[in-house]
Order: structure tokens, then C-alpha cells, then sequence
């Protein structure tokens, strides 16, 4: 697991980025990514219910 400084945790972030950020897409998946200057990077995903249920 990624540290927590490293994790996307908030709906906000979530939002951000999908609204704010680049796509990039292909068949099995897309990324999203924005630059927001110094300090860590941070990830975070998205899977639907088909293939996890935490």
C-alpha cells in the first residue's frame, strides 16, 4: 500500500482531477493526471464494483 502522503483520499481531489487534469485513454482503461507543483505525488484509483467490493 502507498503511503498516506501519497494516496488521493478526498472526493474533491477526485473531482479535480477528472475535471482539471489530462486524459489519457485506451481500451481497458483511462489515466488522469495534473501537475500541481512541489511536493508528493500523488495516486489514486478507481474500480468499479464489478471488480472489488471493499
Amino acid at each position: 500500500m502507498l503511503p498516506r502522503e501519497n494516496r488521493l483520499l478526498s472526493d474533491f481531489d477526485f473531482r479535480r482531477i477528472r475535471r482539471e487534469g489530462r486524459r489519457f485513454g485506451g481500451s481497458f482503461f483511462s489515466l488522469f493526471v495534473l501537475e500541481t507543483g512541489p511536493g508528493p505525488v500523488r495516486f489514486g484509483f478507481i474500480v468499479g464494483s464489478r471488480v472489488s467490493r471493499l
